[in-house]
């Protein structure tokens, strides 16, 4: 999946702000200030974007897709996964992890924020 498209399915998920930062050299997805995702590359240089996952189900990735999905790359390796996008990776699988990431964030903000969101 190519960048402009994790992009754009990023910002079809309500109240996403989509920065860059610098000092990261990344691309972030946040919602209510919180990131869900963050693009960029590994210290190898491979690129590789990072999300939120569910911590059994973020094992459970990783088991199924060794060498493209790993622990989260500078993130802590329970609760975020990095997906290597110079893999062959199923453009549906991505958009999934992107969603559920999102809910996960959105789900951890307050109600009053959420309810701002909708």
């Amino acid at each position: 999946m190519k960048p402009e498209k994790i992009k754009q399915v990023c910002l079809q998920n309500k109240g996403t702000v989509y920065d860059f930062k610098e000092e990261w050299n990344a691309e972030r997805a946040l919602v209510g200030g919180k990131m869900y995702l963050m693009m960029g590359t590994n210290k190898e240089g491979d690129p590789i974007v990072t999300v939120k996952a569910e911590p059994s189900e973020g094992a459970r990735y990783r088991e199924m897709y060794p060498g493209i999905i790993t622990e989260g790359y500078y993130m802590n390796k329970v609760h975020w996964i990095s997906i290597r996008m110079d893999k062959e990776v199923d453009e549906t699988l991505i958009e999934t992890l992107i969603n559920e990431s999102y809910e996960l964030i959105f789900k951890s903000l307050t109600k009053k924020m959420q309810t701002e969101i909708k």
